[in-house]
């Protein structure tokens, strides 16, 4: 006789098959591209204009942080990367090493749209000062 298990709907191989399959194929292909609007044009065949919204609720409605950890990008990878990104540092012309802060800014708002503490329509009424070690 066979043992029959039950699968817990909590578990992340139950969350993807609860997922449509261009949802599936959107999720793998946003985790190779890294961009939520490239993967809906390919995924959906349509325009940008509804790529953008596509990937855009793909992202607000989809649990995809265990997908990513399947993938092999871990918090821990996450974190890493980010910290490298944060501390990024470009030559100028003369050779002088200076802060990167543009590359800094895109680490820096892409680690608090992950951690969900940012998105694009956020008025920051608080004031801060941020001190850059050399």
């Amino acid at each position: 006789m066979s043992k029959i298990t039950k699968l817990s709907k909590n578990t992340p191989e139950a969350k993807q098959r609860n997922l449509t399959i261009k949802q599936r194929k959107w999720l793998q292909l946003y985790i190779k591209l890294g961009n939520a609007k490239e993967a809906a044009r390919q995924v959906y065949d349509c325009t940008d204009g509804s790529a953008g919204v596509i990937g855009w609720e793909n992202l607000q409605k989809l649990n995809y942080s265990e997908a990513m950890e399947m993938a092999g990008l871990t918090d821990k990878l996450l974190l890493q990367s980010h910290l490298d990104g944060i501390g990024a540092y470009r030559s100028d012309m003369t050779g002088q090493i200076l802060p990167d802060f543009k590359v800094r800014h895109q680490y820096l708002e892409t680690a608090l749209k992950l951690k969900k503490r940012f998105n694009d329509t956020n008025n920051f009424s608080e004031e801060f000062t941020m001190t850059w070690k050399r």
